[in-house]
């Protein structure tokens, strides 16, 4: 298979994960019933299983070279509370608690805020100014808390909630080259019955907290904020960090559904959100949201840096995540198809001569196995030490995606910067003017 053809793939299951999140999403906005939305918001990340469901559907007769893995369903509600530690806990929240507050002093008697431990990256807190100490705690003690006190609830509707969201999908992917297996419906009244019991418990309660996150993805995290939501309390949430904005239907309404405070990180970014999401025919029906930003840096800063290969000797090319499972739009996709493509960009750097060195993405499932072919290329070479520590060591720094916190740190730089565009990802006009600014954007024929 060319590079060409894994790329229209890539597409393709790109085109895919828009149509099953638009899938939910017509259910969400049509649904008259609080607690039909609730279970919609709160089992959101459930398309992640969805999608790869139909995706290796499609492709259960494919071994791949590096990673010939089945499906298998991750996104598993009950596997979170098995992973609960509550000394890990206790841990994390002295470790936390002192880093998000070291340069609080000043707030110190004011009224705290609540964050949840259970969101991750608690390095953009920093930057928040709002408010008190910022004081953490866990979202799984609260819902054990709750499973104290019995209540009867009926959660017959979850079949026929699971069976609309599947007829929507159906209707949804049948112009495109995917097959819907039967099997889909089933994992999502799967999903939103493993949280069923722990919702209608956590639901009785009086109480529940205002807090801040960073990212939320544990569906326990999501069961606590949408019914804290309902409780017309606060709850602010944080970018994932970029300096550019994807029009990305799973990062975007990841977040939204159960978050009512939203902060970009920068003015500009928070303005050309807010205009995106405003100017979509859901909002009429979406729940009030207060966007904001934490800083304010002005992407209009970047200025262009020219690319002239000539006067350029080594090269970074900025590796993405694997992973065994969890495709998403552009954040990772097969390893067999994402190794094709870098490789072509490796190739074609080496035929200029040129020193290669290859940044691998410190996540993902697959790293040792992505390593271990990658050292199979005599010539190139890893670069494992942190990226911004490294930047001025090299004369040109190449992507093929931008959703990376690395392209921050690039965009900031005085680095020519090279970017192949494939076609998959879709900014908001803001953005894509600061990559057309700032870096040299070529299309994959040259590989």
């Amino acid at each position: 298979m060319n590079i060409d053809s894994h790329i229209k793939e890539w597409q393709n299951f790109n085109n895919l994960e828009h149509k099953v999140i638009d899938a939910f999403l017509q259910e969400y906005f049509k649904s008259k019933k609080e607690v039909e939305k609730d279970f919609i918001a709160i089992g959101f990340r459930v398309i992640i299983d969805v999608i790869n469901a139909i995706h290796f559907y499609k492709k259960k007769n494919h071994t791949s070279q590096i990673n010939p893995i089945p499906f298998k369903t991750i996104i598993s509600y009950t596997d979170e509370f098995n992973k609960h530690n509550l000394k890990y806990r206790i841990i994390l929240f002295i470790k936390v608690f002192l880093n998000i507050n070291r340069f609080r002093s000043k707030s110190f008697f004011l009224t705290p805020k609540f964050v949840a431990q259970e969101s991750f990256n608690f390095g953009h807190l920093k930057k928040y100014t709002d408010g008190g100490i910022l004081y953490p705690f866990s979202i799984y003690s609260e819902i054990i808390k709750s499973r104290k006190k019995k209540i009867n609830y009926d959660d017959s509707f979850i079949k026929i909630l699971s069976n609309k969201i599947f007829e929507n999908i159906k209707k949804n992917i049948k112009n495109i080259d995917y097959q819907l297996d039967t099997n889909v419906s089933l994992i999502i009244e799967n999903h939103f019955k493993e949280f069923s019991r722990d919702y209608f418990n956590l639901k009785a309660k009086r109480n529940l907290k205002s807090f801040i996150f960073s990212t939320g993805n544990k569906t326990a995290f999501r069961l606590y904020a949408r019914l804290s939501l309902n409780k017309n309390n606060k709850i602010e949430a944080f970018a994932h960090g970029h300096n550019l904005q994807n029009k990305d239907k799973h990062k975007l309404w990841m977040d939204l559904l159960i978050s009512n405070t939203y902060y970009e990180q920068s003015e500009s970014l928070r303005n050309e959100l807010k205009q995106y999401i405003e100017s979509l025919p859901e909002y009429q029906n979406l729940h009030k949201i207060n966007f904001n930003f934490v800083n304010k840096f002005n992407t209009s800063n970047y200025s262009n840096i020219a690319v002239d290969l000539n006067k350029i000797n080594k090269v970074l090319v900025i590796g993405n995540a694997t992973k065994s499972h969890a495709f998403s739009s552009v954040t990772a996709f097969e390893i067999d198809t994402q190794i094709a493509i870098e490789e072509s960009i490796l190739n074609y750097f080496k035929k200029l001569d040129k020193e290669v060195y290859y940044k691998p993405h410190p996540g993902g499932h697959l790293k040792k196995e992505l390593l271990k072919h990658y050292a199979e290329l005599e010539f190139l070479k890893i670069e494992n030490d942190n990226f911004e520590e490294i930047l001025s060591n090299y004369d040109l720094i190449v992507f093929y995606y931008t959703r990376t916190s690395t392209i921050t740190a690039a965009l900031n730089s005085n680095k020519p910067i090279l970017l192949f565009d494939l076609g998959i990802e879709e900014h908001c006009s803001v953005s894509r003017k600061i990559l057309k600014k700032r870096c040299f954007i070529e299309n994959t024929k040259s590989l």
